[in-house]
């Protein structure tokens, strides 16, 4: 019999005797396991070249009854160390031998059955007693590492001692390798580890040998727990000679090596203080070079503070880090507070603690620890905040909001103002975000700081003070302490900001003896305190400007202050002090004004740092400086300039009027430079927000009317006769003659034609067509996107672009429409010349609700199906789908994205066209120059998607790849930073699920990506 026939037989026994015990039925094949069984033993012992002298004994063991193993059992032993096969003959590899482990097992199941498995087990138990009884419990009801459960461990625990007669100290030695081998397995390894060192701390003998079966590279692991359990110095020694060892090899110093190395052990042996080996760190080169986190911790927990207080003195972060990886995660020693203490117990510098945990927090993408380590700082009462102020300004931004995230003290909350001072933009304004975002309970305990801060000479810190209190202008003190800084600030930016946020009417604050707003008094009040002498233009040599409806020409002081709201502006916005005082200017020299302030700019290079001279130009500016702005865009983009472009373009986006925004609206769609389009697409956002509407108002006032007037015709005079040109109801031009009948195109011209004129006519109305065909293109999409965003008209409102707009007109009325209350669909209807409803009878709308395009999400399948048949038996053919669209819907909580088209391939240009054209943007660039994100993001909603695909993009072009969209995701927008090499992913915090998201968002992103892989 072989080793597995053996291991078969045995366990074909095993399971017979448990159901009827009766030994002399299996005697015949325990006798045939019994002949074969030695010698398959011996034939390994022989495999693995053990001594002749240890043979003999074992055979003589094996087959002689009357021999006993304590007669043998040293002469074996010392044969084997004789032979130096195994220094440790405890560990001796033929226990390791697979043919041997089967034996043991064969053995283990029929012991108390056969005399000879007896003798096997008896002998291998002595030679290595640990590896024996770890394959005996292999045939028990154990996993791969561990036990199934805590009973079945200690029936075989049991078992060892009665059954296999196996002595306590071997018995402990095994709990001992198993629960350490496999702590990870479990919390009963865990358990056991824990509770058969508590029970043998005493044992020292004991647990010297168990460290004999641990491989080189844990034993100092191990040591460390002895030395917790027992406080036996022994257990330090294997570590520390091995960390000292290493620090002596690996310790890099530029000069007197030998002395820093010796002090160096001193001091973190607590032999010398700190002071003593500072010198070396202030005067030396001095480096760790080696992997100390796998050391350190195997140390006495003082010389592992005292080593980490020398790696932040010679600045080893990434030693430092590792070490900390190496406490917290690795070797599970404590938690990130814990480290922390030990640190602090080293008198580690508290500036050193803090800039690392801010600086590493802000760099790594698992942030909870440090932000951890900075609360629990503030805890211990250590001031962070003072502390931070020599890290980098990222680190200092990760720190402050790390610590905003906890309970704060006043203390902390009064020093996060002085950050209103740092040196950084980015800092500032999270120190702004943090402090606005306090409960009016926590701002009051650092009011003080507050009034102080409000008057302070620094201006930047005095408008973050003002931004922080808006937010809390609904208390009485808050009220109090903007009253008085409005009353005595002459900054414009400030006075703004005030104006603005208190819904302040200047005009009712400076009035004349007769209650008229008198704005020379409140010019007066502006700069009367304010003596600046920045402006350089040569203001004296420009036009001069008088009054409106004056000839009373305006003090030079007032028109610096003036030039000076923009001068000193370093954002793209609107002063509406300047706007107010604009206003009271003679407009025909205030545009003679600032054409010659945008002519100095142009002359001058358009030098970036006086770029305030194009804003100023763009809002102050007439017809003809929008033109002249538009001009100097190409102009600028075609020298290299497109960063300066897409400023302009802004500029003119601020303008706010019809003509501006039709000229940005173009640049948008048409523009050659991808870099400035873009541009002009966001300038729509931010001239929204300065004119304080919405962009789709925005957009709403560039719908072209083509020269129709109301929803009627527009005429071509002939010279002899009068044609009439219609848009009819599929948006395309008819003509009308005079006999009544209609054409599409104009007529040539008649004998009493004038020539002249017919051919004026025709050049216009070709121009015209081309209008029409953009405008149709353009609204159309647009009222798909109204569709997807749940784009919303209030009565007059939705009047005037759809009642009145002769290409809106008819574009609406292929569409269904829908009145809420809130989000709630309370009215479906249509129009023509009346508004009708899913029964066709005519009704009134709501003038309190607003109105919008209805999502078939939100209509009941009969609903759908009654407007179906309404729309086909009127021959209402819409432009794009809207009852028949395509919906999905999320119905399972628990998924965090959408995999539902990631086995639909298409060609990667393709699928990169159709993308981005339904205004999808390309993520960040990755290794190699590739990508393979799209995202889209709704500010209003404040929801972001994303879609992965399944392979990489751009590294050898497109055309060389079939692509699909993996995944969909959903985010918080703005959350995600993009760009080139930029790595960020979205986390848990970020991440919107699926079912957290609006089902009509929802629905028209999933819809985007199946018109993206159909291609409908």
């Amino acid at each position: 019999m072989m080793e597995y026939q053996i291991l078969s037989s045995c366990s074909k026994i095993r399971k017979e005797y448990e159901n009827n015990p009766e030994i002399e039925l299996f005697s015949e094949k325990i006798n045939e396991i019994e002949e074969h069984l030695p010698k398959r033993v011996i034939e390994v012992f022989e495999a693995y070249k053990t001594p002749d002298e240890t043979i003999d004994l074992v055979k003589k063991f094996l087959y002689e009854e009357n021999i006993k193993l304590e007669e043998i059992i040293e002469d074996i032993k010392e044969n084997l160390k004789n032979d130096k096969i195994k220094k440790n003959v405890r560990k001796y590899n033929v226990c390791k031998s697979s043919k041997l482990t089967v034996l043991i097992q064969g053995s283990a199941m029929i012991v108390e059955l056969s005399k000879v498995s007896r003798k096997v087990i008896e002998l291998l138990i002595n030679i290595s007693p640990v590896f024996t009884i770890e394959e005996i419990s292999k045939i028990y009801n154990r996993k791969k590492d561990s036990f199934k459960d805590k009973d079945e461990y200690i029936k075989f625990t049991g078992d060892l001692e009665e059954k296999y007669k196996i002595s306590q100290d071997d018995i402990c030695i095994w709990k001992l390798y198993y629960s350490y081998e496999n702590q990870k397995s479990g919390v009963l390894q865990k358990e056991i580890l824990k509770e058969t060192l508590e029970e043998n701390k005493e044992n020292i003998e004991v647990l010297k040998n168990w460290l004999s079966y641990l491989e080189k590279e844990e034993k100092n692991a191990a040591c460390y727990l002895l030395y917790k359990v027992t406080g036996d110095k022994y257990f330090t020694e294997r570590p520390c000679s091995t960390f000292f060892g290493k620090l002596s090899s690996k310790l890099k110093c530029s000069s007197r090596g030998r002395e820093i190395k010796v002090d160096f052990k001193k001091y973190i042996m607590g032999e010398i203080p700190f002071e003593d080996v500072e010198k070396y760190i202030e005067n030396e080169e001095v480096k760790f070079d080696f992997d100390i986190d796998d050391h350190i911790w195997n140390l006495p927990e003082d010389y592992s503070g005292r080593s980490l207080k020398l790696l932040f003195a010679i600045d080893q972060s990434s030693r430092i880090l590792d070490s900390m990886i190496g406490y917290i995660e690795k070797n599970e020693r404590g938690t990130v507070e814990d480290f922390i203490d030990i640190l602090l117990e080293a008198d580690v510098k508290h500036e050193h603690i803090v800039c690392f945990m801010a600086e590493e927090g802000e760099y790594l993408e698992v942030t909870e620890w440090f932000e951890k380590a900075l609360i629990y700082l503030i805890k211990k009462e250590i001031d962070v905040l003072e502390n931070l102020k020599n890290a980098f300004a990222e680190a200092r931004v990760f720190a402050i909001k790390s610590i905003y995230n906890s309970d704060l003290d006043k203390e902390t909350i009064k020093n996060t103002f002085e950050y209103l001072k740092d040196t950084s933009k980015m800092v500032r304004e999270t120190a702004i975000e943090v402090l606005s975002k306090l409960s009016y309970e926590k701002l009051q305990e650092a009011m003080d700081v507050i009034k102080k801060y409000a008057k302070i000479k620094n201006k930047t810190v005095r408008m973050a003070t003002v931004e922080i209190l808006l937010n809390f202008k609904e208390e009485e003190e808050v009220k109090e302490i903007l009253k008085e800084v409005f009353e005595k600030e002459t900054e414009p930016k400030i006075k703004d900001l005030l104006v603005e946020g208190l819904e302040i009417d200047i005009k009712k604050l400076y009035v004349d003896e007769n209650g008229y707003f008198d704005i020379l008094l409140y010019v007066d009040e502006l700069v009367k305190q304010d003596q600046s002498n920045k402006v350089k233009i040569p203001i004296e040599q420009l036009t001069k400007i008088r009054w409106k409806d004056k000839e009373e020409y305006i003090d030079e002081h007032v028109i610096k202050y003036f030039v000076k709201s923009y001068m000193e502006s370093d954002e793209l916005r609107i002063n509406k002090d300047a706007l107010l005082i604009g206003e009271h200017m003679n407009q025909k020299d205030l545009k003679e004004f600032v054409t010659q302030i945008l002519n100095l700019w142009i002359e001058d290079g358009c030098k970036a740092k006086e770029k305030w001279m194009c804003l100023l130009a763009s809002i102050h500016g007439d017809y003809n400086m929008l033109y002249k702005l538009n001009k100097l865009i190409l102009e600028l983009a075609s020298s290299s300039k497109q960063k300066m472009a897409s400023y302009v373009v802004k500029a003119l986006a601020l303008n706010g009027s019809s003509e501006a925004l039709i000229l940005v609206d173009a640049i948008g769609r048409k523009f050659k430079y991808k870099s400035v389009r873009t541009c002009a697409q966001e300038a729509f956002q931010l001239a929204a927000k300065e004119l304080g509407c919405s962009v789709g108002q925005l957009q709403d006032k560039i719908v072209p009317t083509l020269g129709f007037t109301d929803v009627h015709y527009k005429e071509y005079d002939y010279g002899n006769r009068v044609l009439k040109v219609y848009i009819n109801d599929n948006l395309q031009f008819e003509i009308e003659k005079e006999d009544g009948k209609t054409m599409k195109s104009l007529p040539k011209a008649n004998k009493n034609d004038d020539e002249v004129m017919v051919q004026k006519a025709k050049d216009d109305f070709k121009i015209l067509k081309k209008e029409l065909k953009d405008a149709v293109k353009s609204q159309i999409d647009r009222m798909e996107e109204a569709l997807s965003d749940f784009r919303m008209w209030n009565m007059d409102e939705w009047n005037e672009l759809f009642m009145k707009n002769p290409i809106m007109h008819r574009l609406g009325k292929k569409l269904l429409w829908g009145q809420y209350e809130g989000s709630t669909l309370v009215k479906t209807f249509i129009y023509d010349d009346e508004i009708y409803d899913v029964n066709v009878d005519t009704i009134e709308l709501d003038k309190d609700k607003k109105i919008s395009i209805v999502h078939p999400l939100e209509l009941s399948k009969e609903e759908k199906e009654a407007w179906k048949e309404i729309f086909e038996d009127n021959e209402i053919e819409q432009f794009f789908p809207q009852i028949k669209r395509r919906v999905f819907v999320c119905e399972d909580e628990t998924i965090k994205f959408i995999e539902d088209f990631k086995n639909k391939k298409i060609d990667d240009t393709t699928f990169v066209n159709r993308i981005s054209v339904r205004g999808w943007y390309k993520g960040s660039v990755t290794d190699g120059g590739g990508y393979d994100e799209f995202y889209k993001e709704n500010i209003d909603l404040k929801i972001g998607a994303e879609v992965t695909l399944d392979e990489y993009l751009g590294v050898y072009g497109l055309g060389y790849e079939d692509v699909a969209a993996a995944k969909v995701e959903f985010y918080k927008a703005g959350t995600i930073e993009r760009g080139s090499y930029v790595y960020d992913e979205i986390d848990e915090e970020r991440r919107i699920k699926p079912i957290d998201v609006p089902k009509r968002y929802y629905s028209e992103i999933l819809y985007d990506v199946y018109k993206v892989i159909e291609g409908e």
